[in-house]
């Protein structure tokens, strides 16, 4: 009985040329109907969105305090006032930040405010304001970023 050992290159070249067949054959595909692309789907709910969303690297630095609301009335836009302070201790932070108003179906007016700068020092609370320009507004988000 005769065994038969391949050597280590004699393995490697087998191991590359099938990897080379696989794509070669995976790219002779041609996409016959060449439908659009589609957006996935997004698994986070939308009740489950954060109400202030802050870009990553930024979580570990802002805290915020609840939010004080002045609801919409037929006569006044809503007004909202967030207290955010930083507790990263060695250097100040300049952040933007921008208020997104919605109505009752959860949807975005389209007359939010633009964004806003502000200085945050080690430790200190400061209050990031927003009001609607409608009367229509019944809800809020607040996006936080670093400045630009």
């Amino acid at each position: 009985m005769m065994i038969h050992y391949m050597t280590r290159d004699a393995k490697t070249r087998s191991v590359v040329a099938m990897a080379l067949a696989v794509m070669l054959l995976a790219g002779c595909q041609e996409d016959m109907i060449k439908a659009p692309a589609s957006g996935r789907l997004d698994m986070l709910p939308l009740e489950d969105y954060p109400q202030i969303a802050v870009q990553p690297g930024l979580q570990e630095a802002l805290v915020f305090a609840p939010a004080v609301v002045e609801p919409s009335s037929p006569d006044s836009p809503m007004n909202v006032t967030v207290p955010v302070r930083s507790v990263h201790d060695k250097y100040s932070l300049n952040i933007q930040y921008r208020f997104e108003f919605r109505d009752d179906k959860d949807m975005q007016l389209r007359t939010n405010s633009g964004w806003r700068f502000a200085h945050l020092t080690p430790r200190i609370q400061t209050d990031l304001t927003g009001n609607s320009l409608e009367t229509k507004a019944a809800g809020w988000r607040l996006l936080v970023r670093a400045a630009k």
